[in-house]
């Protein structure tokens, strides 16, 4: 593959985050994690080429890269999930389990609203409600300033979805993390 998607996608990110600064009348050019779906244009640019004719699509081929991408990069970050209370091995019960708190948070019914137009002060407070977010993130990440203590955290959650502990939706450029159990349960 040549320099253009990743330069195409570079852009695409950017223009994202000033849009938001835009829209919200700040000048809060700090990147989220969400704002990497604003490359799936580049990506799918680029992969309809690969794989036309796939059943899959282009723009799953797409948000799975993405997630893949996210999903090795917490790996190097952040100790492994394992599946909630899962009491089947001594060794296991003995082990901690550091995203508990958060598991426990969706696990309660609560669900948590992310967008990538939401105002730095509302995004900042919508994953602040989350007990022990903020302590993982300080903890396994080490950041450097407020700022990248957020994004930690939104990856913390992202990282999570990728390894099916929380489920997440997306309807209208909204991303909703809320409880494995229950997504199952509502389809």
């Amino acid at each position: 593959m040549s320099a253009r998607l990743t330069i195409s996608a570079y852009e695409n990110l950017l223009s994202n985050i000033e849009r938001r600064a835009a829209v919200n009348k700040d000048n809060d050019y700090y990147p989220r994690i969400c704002d990497l779906y604003a490359v799936i244009s580049s990506i799918v640019g680029k992969v309809e080429l690969v794989y036309e004719g796939e059943l899959e699509g282009p723009s799953i081929v797409a948000v799975n890269l993405i997630g893949e991408a996210t999903k090795k990069a917490f790996a190097q970050y952040f100790p492994a999930p394992r599946k909630p209370r899962n009491h089947a091995a001594e060794s296991q019960r003995q082990q901690e389990n550091v995203y508990e708190p958060i598991i426990d948070f969706f696990a309660s019914g609560k669900r948590l609203e992310l967008s990538d137009e939401l105002p730095y002060r509302e995004y900042k407070a919508a994953l602040s409600q989350i007990v022990g977010l903020r302590e993982i993130a300080h903890r396994y990440f080490k950041p450097k300033d407020e700022r990248e203590t957020v994004l930690a955290m939104e990856f913390v959650l992202e990282g999570l979805h990728r390894h099916n502990i929380i489920a997440k939706e997306s309807p209208d450029n909204k991303f909703v993390y809320i409880d494995m159990l229950e997504n199952i349960l509502k389809d």
